[in-house]
């Protein structure tokens, strides 16, 4: 699947890749240091046996496309503990119809105290990830940002509230078969009420037509009629004469 960032309000394409002190490429994601949370994405092996399972990496450390899965990996913590946790680890990918791979980092220059965040908005992103930092603004002040990596399938919604961000700039990202639009929020409530009214005065024609067509008009037959006491106007009149020919009554 196609991958892309949100980084400083704008959507980016690719993911960013750095090297470890190993020497291999690596995605850290988050922050070190108090109440923040840190993580590092993985890539497939790059044995030459499984060279085909290696995400490819452009000139610029970016990967554009890859597939996540985990893997069981045992973590030695700072404070001596080793534990077993599952890591997400990418692979290289084919193009997908419809999901992508995105990278939500919420951090801005701003000095504004708002934390950065996103939500859900509509279908079922698949959250992989979920790391944050902090960033010191003005008055001794912190705001949280988030950076979590997140797959978004065809339709799904979400938004994004930079850190330190305003209404009008909080942005709305939502996924149409592989493609993502991106677009601020208060257009794009707009959109939706434009949309919506669209449709609701296409309803109320369709139902005023549906009204006037003929199987919709009401008719009585002449049988209804009679049985009111109505005399039908196609009623067969029937004439008595005598032996002699001459009308007698009806």
């Amino acid at each position: 699947m196609k991958c892309f960032t949100f980084f400083h309000g704008e959507l980016l394409e690719g993911i960013q890749t750095t090297l470890s002190h190993n020497n291999n490429r690596v995605i850290f994601l988050g922050m070190k240091g108090p109440r923040c949370h840190f993580d590092t994405i993985y890539l497939g092996s790059s044995d030459e046996k499984e060279d085909s399972i290696y995400p490819k990496i452009d000139k610029n450390g970016l990967i554009n496309k890859a597939y996540p899965t985990t893997r069981d990996r045992m973590i030695k913590f700072n404070n001596g503990v080793t534990k077993k946790v599952k890591k997400v680890i990418l692979k290289n990918a084919y193009d997908s119809q419809t999901k992508v791979l995105l990278r939500i980092n919420t951090s801005t220059p701003s000095k504004i105290p708002i934390n950065g965040r996103w939500q859900e908005k509509g279908g079922w992103p698949e959250e992989l990830l979920k790391t944050n930092g902090f960033s010191k603004v003005d008055d001794g002040k912190w705001q949280r940002w988030c950076d979590d990596l997140v797959i978004l399938d065809d339709q799904d919604v979400i938004l994004i509230t930079p850190a330190g961000s305003r209404r009008n700039e909080r942005m709305i990202i939502r996924n149409e078969l592989g493609e993502l639009l991106v677009i601020p929020e208060v257009e794009y409530y707009k959109i939706l009420k434009s949309h919506q009214k669209e449709m609701l005065t296409k309803i109320e024609k369709n139902e005023e037509k549906e009204a006037k067509t003929p199987e919709n008009i009401e008719t009585v037959s002449e049988t209804d009629e009679v049985e009111k006491g109505k005399a039908s106007q196609n009623a067969i009149v029937t004439e008595i004469h005598t032996e002699e020919g001459e009308t007698i009554g009806a």
